[in-house]
């Protein structure tokens, strides 16, 4: 069979969802695919139905077990053993549209787009959203249209890839954010890019304390993750035509890591808040001395950055907020809330 697709699933332990997922994937409607699950140690029920759906589905499904690494050395080693033309990647606890290999392939095909991205929705325990992609590429490279860079997403499973082109870039292991890292450059190396304005991929968001939601050690990577980024469009002598878009960016996810501070599920270490906090804010003085006045600040869609940037932008003030909040319990955090919410409705 000539591969057109070669589809890439990571799996950790996910007995709970893996079949969803694999069901999606071995109906989908062009033929012409590989399935390639990279099992990554799992110590639960994972491995049983891997191997029942390999026996149902030996002509387009392979499983390669391996100690457990992570799911960037996953993800690269199930690349490695990719037939096909264009690469996509799947999360093993995700589901996608029927005809999203097909959709996603007759546009790259057509077009000779070497990346292709779709919508997405994102499936909540009780209700399913659409998410809209805001990319506004046409078939071109995005150095034609810089602040495009803005609207690329930071995730791996929402695009088909020319494997060439990924082959340039691969995921960096040993870091969190390596998604961002990978694409973010990929997307400078495309010579043409468009969108398909359909909704194909099935993201579940039910997780609300995974690691994106939480403070660990690990999110520091995000400095990493942008200084990487970085110094290889430096290299590569890209810095200058995205320099006000990697500025925001950098920015826009600190920010996004300082809301989780004041989450009432996540308290985490205070310390490792105000050590983020710092360096953070030294990363930015260090690459971007005038950030505070990016252009694009204000105009952003997350009204809490926007409404909170006076707190952001100010290291001493942000940890003295944080500090604060605490040593707010949990319990009366809450009751000030509803307290102030009562009071709104009163004298409205």
């Amino acid at each position: 069979m000539n591969v057109k697709i070669s589809v890439i699933v990571p799996a950790f332990n996910v007995e709970r969802y893996i079949e969803k997922t694999l069901e999606s994937l071995v109906k989908q409607t062009l033929e012409e695919i590989e399935i390639i699950v990279v099992d990554d140690g799992s110590t639960d029920g994972t491995q049983e139905i891997l191997m029942r759906y390999q026996q149902a589905y030996s002509d387009k499904l392979r499983i390669f077990t391996i100690k457990n690494e992570g799911v960037s050395h996953a993800r690269n080693v199930g690349v490695g053993h990719a037939k096909g033309e264009y690469v996509m990647f799947v999360d093993s606890d995700d589901y996608i549209a029927p005809n999203m290999c097909e959709l996603l392939f007759h546009q790259a095909s057509k077009y000779q787009d070497d990346l292709v991205v779709c919508n997405r929705y994102d499936v909540y325990d009780e209700k399913i959203v659409e998410r809209e992609c805001n990319l506004l590429l046409d078939h071109e490279p995005l150095v034609s249209h810089p602040e495009e860079y803005l609207n690329i997403t930071p995730f791996p499973w929402d695009k088909l890839y020319k494997k060439d082109l990924f082959l340039q870039v691969g995921f960096k292991e040993g870091i969190r954010f390596e998604d961002l890292l990978a694409i973010f450059l990929i997307a400078t190396k495309a010579k043409s890019i468009s969108v398909v304005k359909e909704p194909l991929y099935y993201y579940r968001r039910t997780s609300v304390g995974g690691f994106l939601n939480s403070l660990t050690e690990e999110t520091l990577d995000i400095i990493t993750a942008f200084d990487t980024l970085i110094a290889t469009l430096k290299k590569e002598q890209l810095y200058e035509t995205y320099e006000t878009q990697l500025e925001y960016m950098c920015i826009r996810h600190f920010c996004a890591r300082y809301q989780t501070f004041f989450s009432m599920k996540e308290k985490g270490s205070l310390s490792l808040k105000c050590r983020l906090i710092d360096e953070t804010q030294q990363f930015l003085e260090k690459q971007f001395p005038n950030w505070r006045e990016n252009p694009y600040i204000y105009k952003c869609k997350d009204e809490n950055v926007v409404r909170h940037f006076k707190y952001y932008q100010n290291a001493k003030k942000l940890k003295s907020y944080v500090r604060i909040r605490h040593m707010i319990p949990n319990w009366l955090l809450k009751g000030i809330k509803s307290g102030l919410k009562l009071c709104k409705k009163a004298t409205a």
